[in-house]
């Protein structure tokens, strides 16, 4: 049986998680807490990720390069990640998924993880910018 006891360094993971909107790693949320909290250890963090995201109090979910990510956001959408800066953005995923529900015949589908890559506005602009510079 899963631990359920709502403990202050879970209260304090799930706060930092609730309170960001930059899909951040399990590293980046330990050294947040750590900063304020220093007696909170790494493992405390990532055991409450993992049994936040598998509660579905948040959402975890894993990237095709870089640390894998969480969530705040619980309704199913997509993301972006930017193959330079690794930042990590939401979009409508209707946008480039229709999910037919009898895809998997027989099956119940209950939620999907879609992850698309590229390059970013920001880290487009820079090498636009580079690359007229050298010319």
């Amino acid at each position: 049986m899963k631990d359920t006891r709502n403990t202050n360094q879970r209260r304090l993971v799930l706060g930092n998680v609730m309170g960001r909107c930059d899909h951040p790693s399990a590293e980046q949320i330990w050294e947040d807490i750590h900063k304020t909290n220093p007696r909170v250890s790494r493992g405390t963090v990532y055991r409450n990720l993992k049994l936040l995201s598998e509660t579905g109090q948040i959402r975890h979910f894993a990237m095709p390069f870089g640390p894998d990510r969480f969530d705040s956001s619980l309704h199913q959408h997509a993301h972006f990640i930017c193959r330079e800066c690794l930042k990590v953005m939401d979009f409508p995923s209707e946008r480039v998924l229709r999910l037919d529900e009898n895809a998997v015949p027989d099956a119940v589908i209950e939620g999907y993880s879609l992850v698309v890559d590229g390059i970013c506005p920001e880290c487009a602009t820079k090498k636009r910018t580079s690359l007229s510079e050298k010319n």
